[in-house]
């Protein structure tokens, strides 16, 4: 017959430990950027909305469509898709299919602009 004391189970061993210790995780401080007062960067002249008085974005010749200069300066500065077309081409200045479609496009949005105004 089996004594009483071995009919009791024995503890067993810890199935699972802690990979590591319970320590909270710390977290990382990052380093300020430091800034260069010295050297200010200029504003990006294609970032900004061209203006009328903003000749820094050529502008193609448009008299072929009956545009003059001024009047196109002064309306892309108003009319968001007038304004992306100038971008376009002033980006790619060899592109002759965006130019004319531009000046017709400037050429009909001028018109139409003028005939809905009250003279």
């Amino acid at each position: 017959m089996k004594s009483a004391a071995q009919t009791k189970k024995q503890p067993s061993k810890p199935s699972t430990k802690a990979s590591r210790p319970a320590t909270p995780a710390r977290h990382a401080e990052p380093a300020t950027p430091r800034i260069q007062a010295a050297s200010p960067r200029p504003a990006a002249p294609a970032a900004s909305a061209p203006s009328p008085g903003n000749t820094t974005i050529p502008m193609p010749d448009l008299k072929a469509f009956g545009v003059d200069q001024g009047s196109a300066l002064a309306h892309i500065g108003q009319c968001e898709q007038c304004g992306r077309a100038h971008r376009h081409v002033a980006k790619n200045p060899k592109d002759v299919m965006a130019i004319e479609s531009f000046g017709r496009n400037l050429a009909v949005c001028l018109a139409g602009k003028q005939a809905k105004t009250p003279a």
